[in-house]
């Protein structure tokens, strides 16, 4: 059987596209989708002034998306072990 594009890479693409809009509408953020994700950072975000003159200030972005990551109380919640927050440190 072949390899197949799964529910899951559909749903972050999704979380994805989401982010992008919301830079996008806000006039405030310039969106860089990653290409390569092996590290986990989907895509980094450059902040402008109001002038929308850039910032110099960057975001990296891990996105996460999915019923998956929200608890019956409607609050988010992502697991990370110390692999990842070493990664984060270090960018």
């Amino acid at each position: 059987m072949a390899t197949r594009f799964t529910e899951a890479d559909f749903t972050g693409d999704d979380a994805v596209l989401f982010i992008h809009s919301i830079c996008n509408s806000s006039r405030q953020a310039i969106f860089y989708e990653t290409p390569r994700k092996e590290i986990g950072i989907d895509a980094r975000i450059e902040l402008l002034y109001k002038n929308l003159e850039p910032t110099g200030a960057f975001a990296n972005i891990q996105s996460k998306g999915g019923l998956s990551y929200i608890t019956k109380t409607g609050k988010y919640k992502i697991r990370a072990d110390k692999k990842h927050f070493e990664t984060w440190y270090c960018l």
